[in-house]
């Protein structure tokens, strides 16, 4: 393989480093939640105690999961080749195979949930998950998720990069075909 080549694809730990920040800050805040739990277990205090517990759950372990499910189903068989030597994109998704010049790609747009430009405390603990959206000159865009590549920006010095602050970053476009 060409030392400028680069072949990007969804590997075990890929998959799941993004979701285990959210795992972790779910499973501290039960863990630090059982004490209080315990402690209100039989007072009036206590239906009250379990339903903070329920809804900081909720809203907090349900949109990480949300998320690498989405994730998973859209990048489950998709790889991206970069051949800078060429300067050629690859793209395949099952059987098919897309190909296209780096020059071609207009736009890479980043999707994230971290800090917004100039916000304090928008920053969700899901901010692991990301993708991005390539903008292909005649082509329909391209997503495609940080389970796949991480800072794909720095793959395309030359070609312009915004990033698009999301509070829930989920893909809404299709899979590549």
């Amino acid at each position: 393989m060409d030392t400028n080549s680069q072949v990007y694809k969804l590997t075990f730990w890929s998959s799941i480093k993004p979701f285990l920040w959210p795992l972790l800050a779910t499973l501290f805040f039960v863990l630090g939640f059982m004490p209080i739990l315990a402690f209100t277990a039989n007072s009036d205090s206590f239906k009250f105690a379990l339903i903070i517990a329920i809804v900081w759950v909720f809203f907090t372990g349900i949109p990480p999961v949300v998320l690498e499910i989405n994730y998973l189903l859209h990048d489950r068989k998709t790889s991206l080749k970069i051949d800078k030597s060429n300067g050629i994109v690859e793209i395949s998704n099952r059987d098919n195979i897309s190909r296209f010049l780096i020059d071609d790609i207009i736009l890479i747009e980043k999707h994230h949930s971290g800090i917004e430009k100039g916000e304090r405390f928008g920053r969700m603990h899901w901010h692991t998950f990301y993708y991005y959206k390539l903008l292909v000159r005649d082509s329909a865009p391209i997503f495609i998720s940080r389970m796949i590549v991480v800072n794909l920006e720095k793959s395309f010095e030359n070609t312009k990069c915004e990033m698009s602050w999301e509070r829930f970053p989920i893909i809404k476009g299709e899979a590549h075909k």
